[in-house]
């Protein structure tokens, strides 16, 4: 859900993806239509679905905008706080590169600690 909504959001270039364990993006989404209103839950299609193997998940989100979305995240007390005792790849929040206008493979293990969000795949 959207604490608060992004504004003049750069077209193409917002994104949210279903990431394996080795960093490989599988399927992506656009976001510019989702982000720009409403504090209401949000769902996207992947443009690839997927059948996956038991494993590990992540989901990557990209945003550029003049004022990126504030999504609603959980109230930890630090932002270090849900990846204790886990290495950099294998981190449950994280944040990944900078300056990036599409999401492209992620190197896991140069993941930084970052505040939980809720997602949901089916």
């Amino acid at each position: 859900m959207l604490g608060t909504a992004a504004t003049t959001p750069t077209a193409g270039q917002n994104w949210i993806g279903l990431v394996n364990s080795t960093g490989t993006i599988l399927s992506t989404a656009s976001l510019v239509s989702l982000i720009t209103s409403g504090s209401v839950p949000k769902s996207a299609t992947l443009t690839a679905a997927q059948s996956l193997a038991a494993g590990t998940y992540w989901v990557a989100q990209l945003f550029n905008a003049a004022a990126v979305p504030l999504i609603y995240r959980t109230a930890m007390p630090f932002t270090g706080f849900g990846v204790v005792n886990q290495s950099t790849a294998t981190q449950r929040y994280a944040t990944a590169g900078t300056s990036q206008t599409t999401l492209a493979s992620i190197t896991m293990s140069s993941n930084a600690a970052g505040q939980s969000i809720w997602v949901a795949v089916s």
